[in-house]
């Protein structure tokens, strides 16, 4: 009977022992496995170079994105100003960095952004935007993605749905750490026909640390 109660005491120590462990934390910490606003730069003086095909023209161009300045959206929220630098024009957005989201605004009137990321980036999370609750973005991969500028870790793909009445979007994005947008699928349909878009990164100047 000694025996039995001592082998008792064995095995509920060694599962103590085995519970124990698997509280442990084991590998890298949680933070690698999301993405913090501080992560996304956006400021002055750095810029970001794309190849860009266009299946509307079937043509291919080379978009320089440069931040150039600061302007106030009218309820006094400040932005970072992106210029597009198409061959032949040139396009802008206004985009605001709050305290956990980044907001990408056609104009300075701060209302209905274009885009919206809701930080930090983390595989599975969803929020909508826009009128529907059917207009979702959703973080659905992480992983490393390999562009002609080089390849970059800790990167996740911002997936992005909408749709009205008469159209419909998908955009899957690219965001990885310390770099931003890496590479974009922008797939358009409209009563006029559909319209895809693909951008990819080709050079940029990093932010200086």
């Amino acid at each position: 009977m000694r025996r039995f109660f001592l082998l008792i005491i064995c095995l509920l120590a060694c599962l103590s022992f085995i519970v124990s462990c698997d509280d442990d934390p084991v590998g890298p910490p949680k933070d690698v496995d999301s993405l913090s606003i501080s992560g996304f730069p956006s400021m002055s003086d750095i810029w970001w170079k794309y190849q860009v095909f266009d299946s509307l023209n079937g043509l291919y161009d080379t978009v320089l994105v440069a931040c150039e300045g600061n302007e106030s959206l009218s309820d006094g929220r400040n932005t970072i100003i992106w210029v597009y630098h198409y061959k032949t024009y040139e396009d802008s957005f206004y985009v605001h960095k709050g305290n956990d989201s980044i907001f990408f605004y056609h104009d300075t009137s701060g209302v209905n952004p274009y885009r919206i990321y809701v930080f930090p980036l983390a595989l599975g999370r969803l929020w909508t935007f826009g009128m529907s609750p059917y207009d979702t973005i959703r973080v659905t991969e992480k992983g490393t993605v390999s562009t002609p500028a080089g390849n970059f870790g800790n990167s996740f793909l911002v997936s992005t749905h909408w749709g009205f009445i008469d159209a419909a979007g998908d955009e899957d994005i690219w965001i990885s750490k310390g770099i931003g947008i890496v590479k974009e699928r922008i797939d358009h349909i409209t009563i006029a026909g559909r319209t895809l878009k693909k951008w990819v990164l080709i050079d940029y100047q990093p932010p200086l640390l």
